[in-house]
């Protein structure tokens, strides 16, 4: 059965004369998509205009109804290819390349302030198996999960894919091309768009594997980045981004889900089990334990697996927590 992929890529905006994104998907329509069985590729351009962004994304789900449609565009971080998890309905009040900008700063169909969606795509299980997959041939690049597109045309165009399908829509951010984050690595090689849709593609067409609405609402994300904390800690020097699902019990459910305004992570203990510290920025000093999962397991760790405790940075603001895994 034919396979409907669209790829859209971003014109010039800002310091980008000539947008990474447009030359990805340019050499994307010449190779085609041959690790994707039966594969119907539509690749499209789009100004960094929100009207004309409105209009088009609409359209390729209207005239196409594609098996899965990734948004790529660029970000400034070197090096680092992000794949986003989530867009966000409003907060868009950065004007486009005409100067314009939506109404009252919201994506379309987007009614509350706050609001947020989800793609039902394993952002971090895409970016693991895309990291194994290019680790000895790309050591320079660094493949990731995001929480965060931005409040731009990139954000703005993945929100509105979400509305119309979250388990059929991607956001993929490119760097500027380098040695390293070249043209050929990111469109020919293994560390590729093509690689990334049949990885997609292939998971999309398992429905079990995508998180229910319910489970995401009882979960929180917490990202690690490089960071310091706020009161005693340490620097995370190279880690990788992590989003954890964290489920609270209890009352302390309800405090948890500020957990990305009030927390930060002060030390990564174990990059491989994924623990970490958390450090609490606000009044609340509250203490509670968490159990720790594998990747893809609803079992948790046995006692000789577990790396122990976390190490308390500062005694009234530290709780001791063990993270649950996205799974």
């Amino acid at each position: 059965m034919t396979k409907t992929v669209v790829v859209t890529g971003f014109g010039p905006f800002g310091p980008w004369e000539t947008n990474p994104s447009t030359e990805v998907v340019k050499n994307l329509s010449k190779l085609g998509l041959p690790e994707v069985n039966d594969a119907n590729l539509v690749t499209d351009l789009m100004s960094v205009e929100y009207n004309e962004v409105d209009t088009k994304v609409h359209n390729y789900w209207k005239e196409h109804c594609p098996d899965l449609i990734i948004h790529v565009g660029v970000h400034p971080v070197k090096k680092t290819i992000k794949f986003e998890q989530q867009s966000f309905g409003d907060g868009y009040c950065r004007g486009d390349v005409a100067e314009k900008l939506p109404d009252n700063g919201m994506a379309p169909n987007c009614t509350v302030h706050g609001a947020e969606l989800r793609s039902g795509i394993n952002c971090l299980d895409l970016a693991e198996r895309v990291t194994g997959a290019t680790r000895e041939k790309h050591p320079g690049l660094t493949i990731m999960a995001s929480e965060d597109p931005g409040r731009y045309l990139c954000g703005f165009s993945f929100y509105i894919s979400l509305c119309h399908d979250k388990s059929k829509a991607l956001f993929v951010h490119i760097p500027e091309f380098d040695e390293d984050a070249t043209l050929e690595a990111i469109t020919e090689k293994k560390l590729n768009i093509p690689d990334t849709a049949q990885s997609v593609v292939c998971e999309v067409e398992k429905p079990k594997k995508i998180l229910t609405d319910a489970e995401r609402q009882r979960m929180e994300k917490i990202e690690t980045m490089k960071c310091k904390s706020s009161t005693k800690g340490h620097d995370i020097q190279q880690a990788d981004i992590r989003f954890l699902h964290v489920e609270a019990t209890g009352n302390a459910q309800g405090k948890f889900v500020l957990v990305d305004k009030k927390w930060t992570v002060s030390r990564c203990v174990d990059t491989t089990i994924r623990h970490f510290a958390l450090v609490n920025t606000g009044s609340d000093a509250w203490a509670k334990k968490y159990q720790l999962y594998k990747d893809g397991q609803r079992e948790p760790l046995s006692p000789s697996e577990e790396i122990g405790k976390l190490i308390d940075f500062n005694k009234n603001n530290v709780s001791y927590v063990q993270l649950k895994l996205d799974q």
